[in-house]
């Protein structure tokens, strides 16, 4: 319900305006400051308090700087505090994980847990990508995947169903990856990607530098492409086992045969 207050001051000036320049600013201010009391959310200010979290900071910070210098300057500097927080927090919500196909699994799905020293294709490295790829987080993204790549495997796929956007930071950042692993006579894949995340990879030019052809809507049609991408020679003798398909291309038979082939 609105206070006696506020309908006063509202009142006064849709039909007192003319006389209400002529009140001095000294008698107006009583009533300013209880407007400003009723409006200041007290409970809220003091819940916020209690959290002890960034956002408390910024609370106190633009709470400080309207007292002490301007609601202008408080009002610039809490957005900017809050932009930085918000950064911050939304970079560490990516995750990227190395993952393989589960075998113990009915429907092969591809995990985490799987990826051991003993577990782990020295040929094709799978990753999944959680999180936005936007200015806070691209460069954690880069980091991580250029890791992998100082190993030069043959096949990198990115698996980013649950990437729901991408900015131009984010863009730039990935475009380095793209470029860094083809310059090494890599092979990048990308599966599940969303279709407005396609579009923005479309429009400045990274789709097609990818290549068509090395985009997929499941990830085992990208695992699929990739082993017909493997060096066999390295595959003789590999006891990873990291994919079904290696026990038999490990075998020296299945070398004989590709020499006969």
């Amino acid at each position: 319900m609105e206070k006696p207050e506020n309908r006063f001051v509202l009142l006064t000036l849709l039909l007192l305006a003319s006389y209400a320049s002529n009140i001095p600013l000294a008698s107006m201010a009583p009533i300013l400051m209880v407007v400003a009391w009723n409006m200041s959310e007290r409970k809220h200010f003091v819940h916020v308090l209690k959290m002890k979290s960034g956002d408390s900071l910024v609370l106190l910070v633009t709470f400080f700087l309207t007292i002490f210098t301007s609601l202008t300057t408080a009002v610039e500097v809490g957005l900017i505090l809050a932009v930085i927080l918000f950064a911050k927090q939304m970079s560490e919500k990516i995750i990227i994980t190395k993952v393989l196909p589960d075998h113990n699994n009915k429907q092969e799905k591809v995990l985490p847990h799987v990826v051991n020293e003993a577990h782990n294709c020295p040929q094709v490295n799978i990753y999944t990508i959680e999180g936005p790829l936007f200015f806070g987080a691209a460069q954690t993204f880069e980091q991580s995947i250029m890791e992998t790549i100082h190993y030069k495997p043959k096949v990198l796929i990115l698996r980013m169903a649950k990437v729901p956007f991408i900015d131009t930071t984010g863009e730039a950042y990935f475009r380095n990856i793209v470029q860094h692993f083809k310059g090494h006579g890599g092979i990048l894949l990308v599966s599940g990607m969303q279709p407005q995340v396609k579009e923005t990879l479309k429009r400045n030019g990274l789709y097609n530098e990818i290549g068509k052809a090395h985009f997929f809507e499941h990830t085992g049609e990208a695992i699929n492409f990739s082993l017909s991408q493997l060096d066999i020679k390295t595959c003789i003798g590999c006891k990873q086992f990291a994919f079904r398909e290696c026990s038999h291309l490990s075998q020296p038979l299945h070398r004989e045969k590709m020499h006969s082939d």
